[in-house]
């Protein structure tokens, strides 16, 4: 099995966390596409904003005729969305920036 736990923290870990997860999710087989989904959610924490990760997640679950599954990602793209315009309102109103951190997708 692949694995990417031997590279270095920092972009290179995530671009290489990224193309793990698309060749797992090209393979096929359910344990790969069940692997492939839990990276990419992952990868949704520090890449919340990255269509392509939301687009893949999405393809994904319609490989694995996942219906739950794609409900699941909606819900979290649209409360992330929320909440990242929910901080972006704030800092408008008050001028001082967010008051708080911008919202993890897990």
């Amino acid at each position: 099995m692949l694995t990417c736990k031997s590279l270095p923290r920092g972009s290179t870990r995530v671009a290489a966390r990224r193309r793990l997860a698309d060749l797992l999710a090209a393979e096929g087989s359910d344990q790969e596409l069940a692997r492939a989904e839990e990276l990419y959610v992952s990868l949704m924490v520090t890449g919340a904003l990255d269509h392509r990760l939301w687009e893949a997640l999405a393809r994904l679950h319609g490989a694995r005729n996942d219906l739950l599954g794609l409900e699941a990602t909606f819900r979290r793209l649209r409360n992330g969305t929320l909440a990242i315009a929910e901080c972006r309102t704030n800092h408008h109103l008050t001028g001082r920036g967010p008051q708080q951190p911008i919202p993890q997708f897990s």
